[in-house]
């Protein structure tokens, strides 16, 4: 029983460990903010288009999905 607990402990340790060096590391901080940028920006692109669907109509996008039909 008292080995289970010595894994346990050296887990914790393991995930302290590798928390320590997340927070230290600037490069990973960076890439996961432009992550986030883009997926706010796609969300955007995405709004801004299914808004603008109505006024466009049907045929705009059928002409788009039938050019990549044929792709």
């Amino acid at each position: 029983m008292h080995g289970q607990f010595d894994k346990l402990r050296d887990r914790g340790d393991q995930f302290a460990d590798l928390a320590g060096t997340m927070r230290r590391d600037e490069a990973g901080a960076t890439a996961i903010e432009y992550g986030l940028i883009m997926g706010l920006v796609s969300f955007a692109i995405i709004g801004a288009l299914l808004s603008i669907q109505g006024v466009l109509g049907d045929d705009v996008f059928g002409v788009v999905a039938s050019a990549f039909s044929n792709i």
